[in-house]
């Protein structure tokens, strides 16, 4: 059969019609584009509020925000890392640098303080929420999405001598956050304070303890299991990890596993689930293990061991020669990384010059990000009571999990410190001819659902690396852009994963 002009243009033009008539049909088809958009990641989404009016309003909805956390648990696990650190003269001054964790290669927003030259500092990251102070103010943000909301303060009880804020939100469970606030109200007497977003009111709580001492401002500070874990000092008595359940109200102890007067913590995070403590005996230690919580037990099992030897042969550069007979290693534990696989599971650790993960089970180094760093305070990368050393000299250490039953910390693994020497060299500090001291920080414990893509996430002099805790193998994460800096960085470091995420902050 043939066609005649007018007939085959007027076949044209249906056969656009009917395209046309398919896309409105889906366009106005408001249930079937709430399917596709939550099988979105957040950040495309973040994006497509721009699309159309229409779009901007579906996403920005509570409900779909929390139907889309439900259906993505995945966007639970960290896309990034942010930390950031005061210079030394000037405490003022905020530096902050960012290291994706993606093996996609995607970037994560670039960080902007909420308001310039007023910004204090960052409380505590949790689950996709930043707490900020500003200056006597505070506010949630929603880094993703660049919304924020101020919290009312609560009431001041008469002679209070100062405060310590935590975050608790998880998506997962409800979609509104709290705030707790713990109130020095006199010598060695502190009270709780819960603030919920969901009533927008502070209620006092029935707990009030003088057993132990709450630092004012601390990054030991984590959001797990329904309760938010701080480390803290026990009056007259050896440092301890205490649990307050938010929902029950309910302060616990759970104890740390001691190791000499001369061990420092050097890392206390979590990561997909699981919560990680890492110890060395000294900054000499040659080794250190990754410790998990088993929160049924509530005690501390190793879980990896780092030999820093692995470190010292890829980045001399971490070795600091102290004395003729000892040395130190210039790194730092940013994070250790659960991946899904096992295999995945990484240490990240910054170095002089380079932010670089450690593979647990294939003990290879990655390399993820340069850090043009000149000159540096030779304790750059070290972050005391992160993790526990027995010393600055220490060859390895510990990172311990908690058991949330038992109330009890498990040493998870043991990390080698000889492994980061030889992978970075810069890490090591002389101190004398026969002593060296190493630095390094724990910034992150990276659990992953496989056991083998667990790892350490560590700054050192110039990087951010990761070691994983069972192939031992280091990875640059990030390079740190750090030039002629005079500043105790590891004293002035916090460090707070990125999570991707739609809750909607009101202003």
């Amino acid at each position: 059969m043939f066609l005649t002009g007018n007939q085959g243009i007027d076949m044209v033009t249906f056969g656009r019609r009917k395209k046309l008539k398919s896309a409105d049909l889906i366009g106005g088809n408001e249930d079937l584009i709430n399917q596709i958009l939550l099988c979105l990641p957040a950040r495309s989404l973040v994006r497509f509020k721009s699309v159309s009016k229409q779009w901007n309003s579906l996403i920005s909805d509570p409900g779909f925000c929390l139907n889309h956390t439900l259906k993505n648990p995945s966007s639970l696990i960290p896309s990034g890392l942010f930390f950031y650190y005061k210079e030394f003269d000037n405490k003022k001054h905020v530096t902050v640098h960012s290291v994706s964790l993606s093996k996609s290669g995607g970037k994560i927003p670039d960080f902007s303080h909420p308001f310039d030259g007023s910004m204090s500092g960052i409380v505590q990251s949790c689950n996709g929420l930043t707490l900020f102070r500003i200056q006597r103010s505070y506010c949630v943000r929603n880094l993703a999405t660049n919304q924020l909301e101020f919290v009312p303060l609560p009431k001041l009880y008469p002679h209070t001598l100062g405060s310590a804020w935590f975050l608790a939100f998880d998506p997962s469970v409800s979609s509104h956050y709290k705030i707790l606030c713990i109130q020095e109200v006199k010598y060695r007497t502190h009270q709780f304070l819960i603030f919920s977003s969901e009533t927008g009111q502070w209620k006092d709580t029935n707990v009030t303890t003088s057993e132990y001492h709450f630092p004012h401002a601390s990054d030991k500070r984590v959001y797990f299991q329904g309760a938010i874990h701080c480390l803290v000092h026990r009056y007259h008595r050896r440092k301890a990890c205490y649990r307050f359940d938010v929902e029950a109200e309910k302060l616990t102890i759970i104890s740390l596993p001691y190791y000499g007067s001369s061990s420092v913590i050097r890392y206390f995070g979590e990561f997909s689930g699981h919560l990680h403590l890492v110890y060395v005996r000294d900054q000499s230690a040659k080794r250190f293990r990754v410790l998990e919580l088993d929160h049924v037990r509530k005690e501390w099992v190793p879980k990896y061991h780092v030999q820093i030897n692995r470190l010292i042969s890829q980045f001399p550069e971490v070795v600091e020669k102290v004395t003729d007979n000892k040395c130190e290693y210039q790194f730092s534990i940013l994070s250790v990384v659960r991946g899904e696989k096992e295999e995945n599971s990484a240490l990240v650790m910054a170095i002089p010059g380079k932010v670089v993960s450690y593979n647990f089970k294939s003990k290879k180094f990655e390399v993820l990000s340069e850090l043009p760093l000149q000159i540096i305070e030779l304790d750059f990368v070290y972050q005391e009571d992160l993790v526990y050393v027995r010393d600055q000299y220490a060859k390895s250490f510990n990172v311990l999990e908690l058991d949330h039953v038992s109330q009890k910390w498990f040493v998870k693994c043991r990390v080698q410190i000889n492994s980061l020497i030889s992978k970075f060299p810069e890490v090591v500090e002389k101190v004398t001819t026969e002593k060296s001291k190493y630095a390094f920080s724990i910034l992150s414990v990276a659990r992953r659902e496989k056991e083998e893509n667990s790892a350490v996430v560590m700054a050192i002099p110039g990087k951010v690396v990761s070691y994983n805790l069972k192939s031992k193998k280091f990875e640059v994460l990030s390079e740190l852009p750090l030039q002629e800096i005079e500043l105790d960085f590891l004293h002035h470091t916090f460090v707070f994963p990125f999570f991707p995420t739609l809750y909607p902050l009101q202003g």
